[in-house]
Parts: C-alpha cells; sequence; structure tokens
C-alpha cells in the first residue's frame, strides 16, 4: 500500500514538472475522484474507515501517507496561483483541509492563498495579456465569496463592467468625441483615469474606436471636391485624430484635400477683393454740376 502511495506521489511530481501527461490535480489529488485513476486522498480516506481504531498497519501508514500527501499540496498551490490556475490551487487546500481540518497552519494559508490570487489577478489587470485575464476573471468572480481580504476587487470589477457597458453603446451609436455627452473617447479617458477598467480591457475599447475613426476618415478621403461643411467635418476629424494619436497614411491625404480646399478658397477672395478695388468710382451728379 505503501508503494501505492509513493507511486500516485511520483506520478504527480512528474506531471508537475511535464515530464508526464498533462497535469490534471483532479486526478492524482481528486475529490471527489475520476473514473479513471484512483487517487491520493480517496485512498488515504479509505484505508484509515477500514479500521480506524488499528494502529497497524493501516493506520501509522495512512497518516505517514496524508503527511506527505499535505506537504505536497502546500507545495503546490502558491505555484498554481503565479500561473493563474486560481480554482486549481483552492482544491488543493480544500482536500488538505480534508486530511488535516484541525490543523493550526491552515488559516494561515487560506489568507495566503486569498492574497496571492489578489495580487496576482491585479497584475493581469494592469497587463495587455487579454487571454490570461479572462481566465484569471472568471476563476476569482468563482472564488469571490471566499476572497474577503480584498472586498474592493469585487466593486471594482462591478465598476469596470458598467464603464465598459457605456463605452461599447457610445462606440454602437457613433458617438465618438467630444463635444458631444456621453461620447466613448471621454468615457474611455474618464476611465482609465479613474482605473476603473484593466489596461488589456481600455486597449482594446480603444484600438475599436481607433478602428471605426480610420474607416470615417477613409470615407472622406474619397471626396473629390470639398465645400465648406465637408471642410469642416475634415477639420474636426482631424483634430480628433491628434486626440486618438492615429498614425494613418489617410490621415495625410484628407490634410493635403483641406489645404487644396483652403488655397482655392483664398484665391477666391483674393480675387473678389481685387474686384472691389479695381471697380470705377461714379462721382455723384451734384459734384460734377460743379
Amino acid at each position: 500500500m505503501r508503494q501505492l502511495i509513493a507511486a500516485l506521489l511520483r506520478q504527480d511530481n512528474r506531471e508537475g514538472t511535464g515530464q508526464g501527461e498533462k497535469k490534471d490535480s483532479q486526478n492524482v489529488l481528486c475529490d471527489p475522484p475520476t473514473p479513471a485513476r484512483f487517487c491520493c486522498l480517496l485512498f488515504h480516506r479509505i484505508l484509515l474507515q477500514l479500521n480506524p481504531f488499528n494502529p497497524y498497519p493501516y493506520n501509522n501508514r495512512a497518516y505517514s501517507g496524508s503527511k506527505q500527501l499535505a506537504d505536497k499540496l502546500f507545495q503546490n498551490y502558491p505555484k498554481m496561483i503565479s500561473d493563474g490556475n486560481y480554482l486549481d490551487a483552492y482544491a488543493h487546500l480544500d482536500a488538505f483541509q480534508k486530511i488535516a481540518p484541525l490543523d493550526r497552519s491552515l488559516e494561515s494559508h487560506f489568507d495566503r492563498a486569498g492574497k496571492q490570487v489578489t495580487e496576482h489577478f491585479q497584475s493581469l489587470r494592469d497587463s495587455s495579456n487579454t487571454k490570461a485575464l479572462a481566465s484569471a476573471r472568471t476563476q476569482y468572480e468563482s472564488l469571490a465569496g471566499r476572497l474577503d481580504n480584498d472586498p474592493s476587487m469585487q466593486s471594482t470589477l462591478e465598476n469596470e463592467s458598467k464603464s465598459s457597458a457605456q463605452i461599447e453603446e457610445a462606440l454602437s451609436k457613433g458617438n465618438l468625441f467630444p463635444p458631444a455627452k456621453g461620447n466613448a473617447y471621454s468615457l474611455l479617458l474618464e476611465a482609465i483615469g479613474n482605473k476603473t477598467i484593466s489596461r488589456s480591457t481600455h486597449e482594446s475599447l480603444l484600438e475599436r474606436l481607433e478602428t471605426i475613426f480610420v474607416k470615417s476618415a477613409q470615407a472622406k478621403s474619397k471626396l473629390t471636391e470639398l465645400n465648406a461643411a465637408q471642410s469642416d467635418e475634415i477639420r474636426e476629424l482631424l483634430k480628433n485624430g491628434t486626440l486618438l494619436g492615429v498614425k494613418s497614411p489617410v490621415l495625410g491625404a484628407l490634410k493635403n484635400s483641406l489645404a487644396s480646399f483652403d488655397k482655392t478658397m483664398d484665391s477666391k477672395e483674393d480675387t473678389n477683393k481685387a474686384e472691389v478695388v479695381a471697380k470705377p468710382t461714379i462721382a455723384p451728379a451734384k459734384l460734377l454740376s460743379r
């Protein structure tokens, strides 16, 4: 029986270091066990239940094996959290709690795990790793009731969902820039300043805003002859492009088109002034009679 315990632990070691098949904590350290494999936790539980009052050979071996398993559980969970596998980490701690429910270090390990999860999750919110953040958020929200060390994080996530929804609505309505009330650019700027959305979220929304902006600019660039209203629209478009920091050849084309329009208008204005100056002055009849 000891050999079975040792074999299961060795198998978990190989999987944890990538030398075996893909790691699945619910197989080796499982509760409930998977049909495919017998797991350590259930093995010890059955061993103790066979004869809980018999000190030899099963109880001593079972408790010794439980100690090995508990030590391994404590070794595994910090690495799992740092890899973004929050649920696996808590599954390990829950398994330990069932092995040694009265262990004095249990509470401190749960506190440590909660703080580590929150810190790791916050670091992902400050990164551009959209895929990792999405997975971590799903896990984080499922553990929210157990992470009482930072109750403000749940409020932060709620604010992020609200801010994102407002910006999405503004984008869908084409309300992109100031001075319109509730425009996407101002809402996004406010959310970034207040840190109510994660970095990956604001980068994704900003990219969408830039895409919509460039499409609008491309449509304007197809105009061959501008009128006064169109020239005003292009000026506004270029101003917004400066706000966004967009670098696109289409903006250069619009600047050239606007410069050509302004040159034409200036030329017409100069012509009109010249015609006014050249127009002969007709003296009043009374002056001529004198």
